[in-house]
C-alpha cells in the first residue's frame, strides 16, 4: 500500500501538522517545530484581597471581541496567631490549604493582554459586592481546597438558561459532600449546580470539557 493510499481525509479542517501522517509528499521542505516565545512581563497578577494566589488552572473564551476569563482565586485566611508557612515542607503545605479559601472569578479583554476585573454585584465580600467573585467561598477539611480547577464551555445545544456550562471539584450543600460538580448558568456569571451532584471522585489535575460542534456532544 502506497503512503498516498493511507492518507485520511480532513476535508477542509484547520490541521496541526505535528508529524508526517497527512502530509502525501514533500519537496525541498522540512517540518520544523517553532521554538515557544515567553514573554517575561506577567499579564495577570493578584491584586485583590482575595486574590493571594492566582490558580494556574483556568479557561479562555474568545466571544465576538471579548476575551472572557474565568480563573480560581485563593485568600489566605488563617485564624488569629497561624503564620503564613513559608519552610516549603510537606506540613507548610497541609497548613497553608488548611487556612486557604477559593473562589471563582471573572475577568474580561479586548486583547488577551490587558486585563479588566469587573464589579459584578453577585457575592459579597467583607460587606462589599464591589469585586468580580462569581462563587461563594467553599473549604472541605479532607479536600483542602474547595475550587479545585474548573472548565466552563459554551454548550451551544442547549436551553438559554443553562447556556454555559461549568465542571469542578467542589463541596456543595449543607452536608458537605465533595467530589466533581457540574454547575449550568445563561450567561456563564449566574452558577447554580445542575445534574445529579456530587459526582464522587477525586482530580489532582483541571477537568476538561468542552462541546463538539461537528459531532453536537
Amino acid at each position: 500500500m502506497s503512503r498516498t493510499d493511507q492518507l485520511r481525509d480532513i476535508g477542509c479542517h484547520k490541521e496541526l501538522f505535528i508529524d508526517e501522517a497527512p502530509i502525501a509528499s514533500m519537496t525541498n521542505l522540512r517540518l520544523t517545530m517553532n521554538a515557544p516565545y515567553q514573554d517575561h512581563e506577567p499579564v495577570f497578577l493578584p491584586e485583590a484581597p482575595w486574590e493571594y494566589r492566582i490558580h494556574p488552572y483556568a479557561t479562555v473564551l474568545r466571544e465576538g471581541d471579548v476575551f472572557r476569563l474565568w480563573y480560581l482565586a485563593y485568600e489566605w485566611d488563617p485564624p488569629a496567631g497561624v503564620a503564613l508557612p513559608v519552610a516549603g515542607t510537606a506540613e507548610d503545605a497541609r497548613q497553608f490549604w488548611a487556612h486557604t479559601r477559593g473562589r471563582l472569578c471573572y475577568a474580561e479583554s479586548k486583547d488577551g493582554v490587558n486585563w479588566e476585573r469587573p464589579n459584578l454585584g453577585l457575592v459579597e465580600y467583607r460587606e462589599s459586592g464591589d469585586n468580580n467573585i462569581l462563587g461563594p467561598a467553599v473549604h472541605d477539611a479532607v479536600q483542602q481546597a474547595g475550587w479545585n480547577g474548573g472548565t466552563v464551555f459554551k454548550d451551544s445545544g442547549a436551553a438559554p438558561e443553562g447556556r454555559y456550562k461549568l465542571w469542578s471539584q467542589i463541596v456543595v450543600g449543607e452536608e458537605g459532600k465533595s467530589g466533581l460538580t457540574g454547575f449550568c448558568s445563561p450567561d456563564g456569571l449566574r452558577w447554580t449546580p445542575c445534574g445529579n451532584n456530587p459526582i464522587p471522585g477525586h482530580c489532582e489535575c483541571l477537568k476538561v470539557v468542552f462541546w463538539d460542534e461537528r459531532v453536537q456532544q
